[in-house]
């Protein structure tokens, strides 16, 4: 949590109105800096952080979350055309107007390693916190021997990573370990193991610094309760689970360095807090397959519900006894309420804090800040993760548990289903049907197999089975000998396949909310966004010799890009709300990606600016610029200076003519008028002239006005004079309008 003052938090929680000033200072990796204040970010959702230190469906150990910040910065006048923002550093600030004075803190630091998105308005930054620098090393790149501490493994990852460190003294910070030898292994997946097995997250500071951190203690009457069970509960345990049952009245929680929320919009919360009650260590051996079954297992605490570490190759049965222990003394009797909710804007509450939240019923309740996102002037989000009370199962920490647990959840309300109807069935009547010396057998409900409905028959086919066996064409479900498998709905809890054949695919979140869809019957493809702040996308790539093509489809706009490996060369076009933008990039030297010239034309949602841009950068610094920029009612400027402005046609009424509205424009030769006109007398077929423009067509125009009742005719002649007349009378009441486009002579 980000330490701010009392004056700061008085002036968000009890004023109303608020809002807060964002700042960023971005230096280009060409050297320069600039600061981007406030203005120039876009009003709502300029400014948004996301951070996390657990999936939401866990309770994360050893977590080391790329945690990142979106800047989205106006670019309407062409701000920023001149800055390469590729590789920069950036420092984001928060703050607020408090009697006149500008109190701030700073929010996080962060690197750009995405190239920035670029639009006719509007720029969007991706920025990563320096967790990102860990996952571009390699373990077997570092400069260690077979065994090392893990003290001097955090040395040299911070030397080969180049990121500055305050992480305090570990458990086992001088414990010896064997370093993994896993091709592919990065340096932040080894600081995962790290801190699993030290009871503790990683995450970068504010300040850019490496941490160790944890959830402020929480402690019940029975988490002492369970510690002492814990005491003579660590043993190895093999094929088994140690099991202990206890029973202690709940107790009032202590907490320390705990946010209070003063106001929800939105919560969503478990009925019942979340106690840990367990800990348990999967070991596995090198020489058998990846199941518990196999492995050995350290056990402290009872499994109602108890944290899984499994597979961490610096856990050994040397050190295993030590770390179940340090492990039980960070979890067992851990106390919270799993939710997710919102709340008005708290920038400086911080994944990995804690809160107290208030209910509708007034009841208060302490959550962790697993994750949340703090978007400008929207609400913040935020959810305290764990895994469902009510499953009464260990939470995994593999991805592929992870996976395998999710599935089962889903497919847990059909497994419900099953076993009630199993519980509730009836037996089966048996008929053998001989086929020479072999035998069909045949499972029915009823004591006559005509009269069965249900059969299920066993041949040199399969297995088979139906629910409707009186009918003339029985419909067959079942699995035949060749392993083809004939199924109504399948629940699985995993897929391997070479191919699948299907009339439809969909893809939905935990809301039920359809994110994707493919349907062969409809034959269109459906991409949604349910408004969080990953827009949904859907990408193509088509990689053909030198040509490599990317089309990206997002809920918001178009994205395609062509690269030619060959000629070292760029062209990409972004079609959106925001407008239309074409970029041709060239990069003459491929081993230098911070050189290239690249000409850029944009063109905006309403078609009346047209900006082109070619430039020349070296060394991420742009030398040279030549603009030119078309405005339809301002005029022509190059190099931001105006050298022609559009003259407007002007138009002098005549005979008696009353123009209530007029408005006329040039681009070019091209005139283009809307003229609204009463006439003081009624306008018959007699042809009356209404006016004369100042510019002359190039031959004479013929065209028609409609009214609400009649069609006229009008002309407008060589000498600029526009006349109408009507097969119709039209009296002196009516409004004309007159919409006119012709080629000036």
């Amino acid at each position: 949590m980000i330490t701010v003052s009392p004056e700061f938090k008085t002036e968000v929680f009890e004023k109303e109105n608020r809002s807060f000033l964002y700042k960023a200072i971005i230096t280009l990796a060409s050297g320069p800096s600039i600061t981007v204040e406030n203005e120039y970010f876009s009003e709502a959702g300029g400014v948004s952080v996301d951070e996390a230190v657990s999936a939401d469906n866990s309770l994360g150990i050893g977590s080391c979350i790329i945690n990142k910040a979106t800047l989205v910065l106006q670019n309407y006048d062409g701000h920023f055309d001149s800055y390469d923002f590729r590789g920069a550093g950036v420092v984001l600030y928060f703050g607020l107007n408090i009697d006149g004075d500008l109190e701030e803190y700073k929010r996080g630091t962060y690197i750009i390693k995405e190239m920035p998105v670029y639009d006719p308005a509007t720029i969007t930054l991706t920025c990563y916190d320096y967790m990102a620098l860990l996952d571009g090393v390699l373990v077997a790149d570092l400069d260690l021997d077979v065994t090392e501490t893990i003290s001097d493994v955090l040395d040299e990852m911070q030397y080969a990573c180049d990121y500055t460190s305050s992480v305090g003294a570990l458990p086992f910070m001088n414990t010896t370990i064997k370093v993994p030898q896993v091709d592919g292994m990065t340096c932040r997946e080894l600081l995962f193991y790290i801190g699993q097995m030290n009871a503790v997250n990683f995450s970068f500071n504010e300040d850019g610094e490496l941490v160790d951190t944890w959830y402020s203690s929480g402690y019940t009457s029975e988490s002492m309760t369970i510690r002492a069970l814990m005491d003579g509960a660590v043993r190895t345990v093999e094929d088994n689970v140690v099991r202990i049952s206890f029973y202690q009245p709940e107790g009032e929680v202590v907490w320390n360095n705990r946010e209070v929320i003063p106001a929800l919009y939105t919560l969503s919360a478990d009925r019942h807090d979340t106690v840990v009650t367990g800990v348990r260590i999967v070991m596995y051996s090198d020489n058998v397959d990846e199941s518990i079954i196999d492995a050995d297992t350290w056990i402290s605490g009872s499994d109602e519900y108890m944290i899984s570490v499994e597979g961490n190759p610096l856990i050994t049965p040397t050190n295993a006894d030590a770390v179940l222990a340090a492990l039980a003394a960070a979890l067992a009797g851990f106390k919270y309420r799993q939710a997710t909710f919102s709340f008005p804007e708290i920038p400086w509450l911080q994944a990995g804090d804690t809160a107290l939240i208030t209910d509708a019923k007034g009841d208060r309740h302490t959550v962790l800040i697993s994750s949340t996102t703090c978007t400008s002037l929207e609400r913040q989000t935020a959810v305290s993760s764990g895994y469902p009370c009510q499953l009464n199962i260990s939470t995994r920490f593999t991805p592929e548990t992870k996976a395998f647990v999710r599935a089962m959840e889903e497919i847990k309300p059909v497994v419900n289903t099953i076993n009630q109807r199993i519980a509730n069935a009836n037996g089966l009547y048996e008929t053998d049907v001989p086929d020479g010396q072999a035998t069909i057998r045949y499972l029915h409900n009823k004591a006559n197999l005509a009269e069965s409905d249900i059969q299920m028959v066993i041949s040199d086919v399969g297995v088979l089975m139906t629910a409707n066996g009186t009918d003339p064409s029985p419909t067959w479900y079942g699995l035949t000998v060749d392993g083809t498998l004939l199924a109504n709905i399948l629940s699985v809890s995993g897929v391997n396949a070479d191919w699948i054949k299907t009339g439809a695919i969909t893809v939905k979140d935990q809301d039920n909310n359809v994110l994707f869809q493919v349907s062969v019957t409809d034959k269109k493809m459906l991409l949604t966004d349910t408004g969080n702040s990953n827009p949904a996308s859907f990408k193509i790539i088509h990689d053909v010799g030198t040509f490599i093509d990317t089309l990206t489809l997002f809920s918001n706009g178009l994205f395609y890009n062509r690269t030619d490996e060959e000629d070292n060369q760029e062209i990409s076009h972004y079609f959106s709300n925001n407008g239309i933008s074409l970029q041709y990039t060239d990069y003459p030297d491929p081993t230098d990606p911070t050189t290239y010239d690249y000409r850029r034309i944009t063109l905006s949602p309403s078609g009346d600016v047209v900006r082109l841009v070619d430039a020349s950068v070296v060394n991420n610094v742009t030398q040279s610029q030549y603009m030119t920029e078309v405005t339809a009612h301002n005029g022509i400027k190059i190099n931001n200076e105006y050298v022609a402005t559009m003259s407007t046609p002007e138009f002098t009424p005549s005979n008696g003519i009353t123009v209530s509205q007029e408005t006329w424009s040039k681009v070019g030769n091209i005139v283009t008028g809307d003229l609204t006109f009463r006439s003081s007398s009624t306008i018959s077929s007699s042809t009356v002239t209404i006016g004369k423009l100042s510019e002359k067509p190039a031959h004479t125009v013929i065209g028609f006005i409609r009214t609400s009742s009649v069609v006229m005719r009008c002309s407008i002649d060589s000498s600029g004079n526009i006349k109408v007349n009507s097969p119709s009378n039209i009296g002196t009441t009516t409004d004309i309008m007159l919409t006119i486009t012709f080629v000036a002579s």
